[in-house]
């Protein structure tokens, strides 16, 4: 369930090119219509994960395949059908997932303060017999990130896992697992992700997860700008640099996160690209554009070559206005196009990257 979380992040870049986390950079990226695609590598099974220390490394996970993918959204926390079970919660995130074959809406409920924590999930699911609902609870609340977060950081807490999925009132699973965990922010690097999402400065977190039943030992590689990389050492006997073997079903990743959001509540009479703002710009710029009917809407940036630079939106939007931003960090100065696709409407712009 946490693994979601990694995914939702924004940094800010120090002057020694390392990167620290802070609440408030973890706020804006959970403003609600914030959304991603949490994508699934099921058969990569070995992966070079540099070494730890103060020295760059550099990682490269251009070959990562997609098997499979979630779309994760920010969602405000009131109106949540569970928000009642987690009172403190300041944000939720809301995706669909299939647990002992019921697939369901699951919304993940945290709270930000000076930490990140997670206090649990609730979610349901229609099965033949009635809808099954499911409880899962972290006590005490899990500490996902200790803030700031930066190279050097280190964490460690216990806390205790009921989940509970029940039919009519009957509990179909129950299960309660104690962990004991460890995050350390043990190296700092680039991380480069397959074709068009790019190369980005990047955290390694090591985690460090102790239950009764054995132990797991993962990596988590954290960009500037939200990209993301997952993976899980087969064994704790793997090293914690080099190339390690890894499970070949755990591997998740995600490329870097737009900020996709509404504004207002008017219905626009028709698809519009605005000018971006500002520009020039560095390193960032916002694009305004509007969508008539529900349509699956692209927007994408493209160099003077007509290369694909990055992909900014990719999903199905509801009629309204959005907002998404672009950060240009990870390319070069000069003119770049922005292009919208939806329905028969397509329209392209033009910016001026200057650093």
């Amino acid at each position: 369930m946490k693994a979601v979380l990694g995914l939702l992040l924004f940094a800010t870049c120090a002057a020694s090119a390392q990167i620290t986390i802070t609440a408030t950079d973890i706020a804006a990226r959970l403003t609600v219509g914030n959304a991603l695609i949490n994508r699934a590598d099921t058969l990569t099974a070995s992966a070079n994960i540099g070494t730890p220390g103060s020295a760059a490394n550099v990682w490269n996970f251009g070959s990562l395949n997609t098997h499979r993918f979630d779309t994760l959204t920010s969602v405000a926390v009131a109106g949540t059908p569970y928000a009642s079970w987690f009172p403190g919660a300041t944000h939720a995130l809301r995706t669909r997932q299939t647990l002992e074959g019921i697939t369901g809406i699951v919304h993940q409920y945290l709270r930000l303060g000076t930490s990140l924590y997670i206090p649990g999930a609730g979610g349901d699911g229609p099965t033949p017999f009635g809808t099954a609902v499911l409880r899962l609870t972290n006590t005490p609340e899990l500490v996902y990130y200790s803030l700031p977060l930066a190279y050097g950081t280190t964490w460690t807490y216990a806390y205790v896992e009921s989940l509970v999925v029940s039919l009519l009132g009957i509990p179909l699973i129950n299960q309660i697992t104690p962990y004991n965990v460890t995050q350390t922010v043990d190296a700092h690097g680039t991380i480069t992700l397959p074709g068009s999402f790019g190369t980005h400065q990047a955290l390694r977190i090591r985690e460090d997860s102790r239950t009764p039943s054995g132990r797991r030992v993962s990596y988590q590689f954290i960009a500037l700008n939200g990209a993301s990389v997952t993976v899980v050492a087969t064994d704790t006997l793997q090293p914690n640099s080099g190339t390690i073997n890894i499970s070949p079903n755990s591997t998740t990743w995600s490329g870097p996160l737009p900020t996709s959001v509404r504004v207002g509540n008017d219905i626009p009479t028709g698809f519009a690209l605005k000018q971006n703002y500002p520009n020039p710009f560095n390193p960032s710029t916002t694009i305004e554009y509007q969508v008539a009917t529900a349509e699956f809407v692209s927007l994408k940036v493209y160099n003077l070559l007509g290369q694909e630079v990055a992909t900014l939106v990719n999903e199905l939007k509801q009629p309204g206005t959005y907002r998404t931003s672009w950060n240009a960090e990870s390319v070069p100065s000069g003119t770049y196009f922005y292009r919208m696709n939806g329905g028969s409407f397509s329209e392209t712009g033009r910016m001026l990257v200057l650093k």
